[in-house]
Order: structure tokens, then C-alpha cells, then sequence
């Protein structure tokens, strides 16, 4: 049911119902259950919102690419469901749109997505890191995601203070440990419970008075 409520109020992948949010779309699923040929009935005899177009179908692929996207597995070190869809409750979906799941995410072959998941190959233009390196370095451009992968390599090693991790962090304080390493951080001294607190006098109210008041 909360599955059917945050799709139906509106998610990455389908475009959102105007005027229905969470609280109106878990009220309809309460009600009338999480079928989407059902709530669509409601919602079109209330009259007050426009569907988009293929509604129905948008909303079943949202509902199989939360239950059945594709994902990596490390240790098949290839691409598989999330789920197996034999023998699950929305298997009978998941057939009607089987011969073509490109919505649940590309199919690679094995060692396409090997390079993929080791970062040697951009999963988007499926161009080799290497060759855009090499482009880059060709027009003078800094190689952003070798400065990023080693940023975070000598941070997981303890080789990096948080200041220079943070460094567009603008602070006053010097940060004198490293990740890994908490043995030397500085606490603050707790105060002396036995001291009293310093008391500060108070400022002198001050009074404004138009001179009309006072003018004879």
C-alpha cells in the first residue's frame, strides 16, 4: 500500500496527478486498494483532476521498476533483477512488459557492466574513462574525477586532514586530526560546576521622545 501511495502522489518515474500529494493518495489507496484501474475509476468520477496520458501504464512500469530495476550483483559480477520475478506477486505484470524492459535499466553484457561498476567506463555515453581522460588532458582540462577518486583514496587511508577534505568549508578553526585517528582531537574542558557564571550587567534601556511632547 505505501508503494501504491508514493507513486501515486508522485515519484522520479512518472509524471505526478496535479492536485493529488501524499495525504490525498494515501487516503484513495486506504480506500480503495492499490489497484491502479480501480483508483484511476475514483479519481475520474470526482471529476477535479486531469490524468495524464497513459496514466495506467506509467504507473504499472513505476510499480515493476521499484520491485524489479536492474542492478549490479558483485558477486555474479553482472547485471540481474532486484527481485526475481519467477513466483512473485507481480509476476503476472512483470510478463506483460517483458519483451521490453529497457525501463527497468539497460541489459549489459557481463563485461560491460564489470567496467561500469570498476568506474572504467562512463555509464552514460559508455565512453572509456581513459579516452576522455586523454581528450582532456589533450585540451588542457583537469581530470576531475581522477582529482575525485584520489581525494577519497587518501581520506579511506587516514592520509587526509578534514580540513583539506573540506576545503571549500570556510572556518576559523583548525582542524588537527585525521580520519581514522580520533585520539587526537582537543575537547572542549568542561567549565568548573563549583564556579559561578559571569554576570553580565545589562545595557541601560534607552528612551526616543519626540521634542513635540516637550516644546513649550
Amino acid at each position: 500500500m505505501l508503494l501504491a501511495t508514493c507513486i501515486l502522489s508522485g515519484c522520479d518515474y512518472i509524471e505526478s496527478i496535479k492536485g493529488i500529494g501524499f495525504k490525498k493518495a494515501h487516503k484513495l489507496v486506504y480506500e480503495n486498494g492499490k489497484d491502479v484501474n480501480t483508483l484511476l475509476r475514483k479519481i475520474r468520477r470526482e471529476g477535479k483532476h486531469l490524468i495524464p496520458l497513459a496514466y495506467e501504464e506509467t504507473f504499472e512500469k513505476a510499480l515493476l521498476t521499484f520491485k524489479f530495476q536492474r542492478v549490479y550483483c558483485p558477486e555474479k559480477q553482472e547485471l540481474v533483477f532486484l527481485q526475481e520475478p519467477d513466483g512473485h506477486e507481480l509476476e503476472h505484470l512483470f510478463r506483460k512488459y517483458e519483451k521490453d524492459t529497457d525501463f527497468l535499466g539497460p541489459e549489459m553484457n557481463k563485461e560491460l557492466a564489470n567496467k561500469v561498476a570498476k568506474c572504467e567506463v562512463n555509464p552514460d555515453t559508455m565512453e572509456s574513462y581513459v579516452d576522455i581522460m586523454k581528450r582532456k588532458k589533450e585540451k588542457g582540462e583537469k581530470d576531475t574525477r581522477q582529482l575525485y577518486f584520489k581525494k577519497h583514496k587518501e581520506a579511506a587511508k587516514g592520509t587526509m586532514n578534514l580540513k583539506k577534505f573540506f576545503k571549500n568549508v570556510n572556518t576559523n578553526q583548525t582542524v588537527a586530526f585525521e580520519l581514522g585517528d580520533h585520539d587526537d582531537i582537543e575537547h572542549p574542558v568542561a567549565p568548573d560546576q563549583n564556579s559561578q557564571p559571569e554576570r553580565v550587567k545589562p545595557a541601560a534601556p534607552q528612551f526616543r521622545m519626540r521634542s513635540s511632547q516637550y516644546s513649550s
